[in-house]
């Protein structure tokens, strides 16, 4: 009992290679951990000024040259803008899952609602906060042609809603 074998060393040498490896795995996790804190730990004093971005729209007439006119449309941080996503086709789960996607990209989310059966997806917006109805249409996969007032809401109020996105039969989220 008192003799060591050579299976006894051959144990003891994994044993200690499983151990090393182990401790270096912990201090490489360790390590990203402690640079991803320090990443995210930046604090801002100053509130970031809303990004202005230049849309340019074209008016054609038979009898005058084209013209050309340039508007700016803000756009705000997402988490200054509470969106409100709405089930207009049917589908179980689908604002649910339009609204986890905005709120993934940082946007101030309201509970998800069902709406009236519509086939026509929406992204209806208060004034001022077209910018922000078009980055929300991009993200939920619908075109800058999907956005529209929220003055030609017709189902229901916008309650706090800066923007509400009413996901009918046209549109499905992955």
């Amino acid at each position: 009992m008192d003799r060591i074998e050579r299976h006894d060393i051959i144990n003891a040498l994994f044993l200690a290679l499983a151990l090393l490896v182990m401790a270096l795995v912990l201090s490489i996790l360790a390590r990203r951990l402690v640079t991803t804190v320090q990443d995210n730990d930046i604090v801002t004093t100053q509130k970031p000024e809303p990004e202005i971005v230049p849309v340019v729209t074209s008016t054609t007439s038979t009898t005058e040259p084209t013209t050309t006119t340039t508007e700016a449309i803000t756009l705000r941080v997402p988490s200054e803008v509470q969106v409100l996503v709405s089930n207009a086709a049917r589908i179980g789960g689908i604002a649910g899952q339009g609204t986890d996607l905005l709120k993934a990209a940082g946007y101030a989310t309201l509970p998800p609602t069902n709406g009236n059966r519509t086939d026509r997806s929406v992204i209806y917006f208060l004034e001022g906060y077209e910018g922000d109805a078009v980055q929300v249409a991009g993200l939920l996969g619908m075109s800058s042609e999907a956005v529209a007032p929220m003055s030609e809401l017709t189902n229901g109020s916008p309650g706090e809603a800066h923007l509400v996105a009413i996901i009918g039969t046209d549109q499905v989220l992955r």
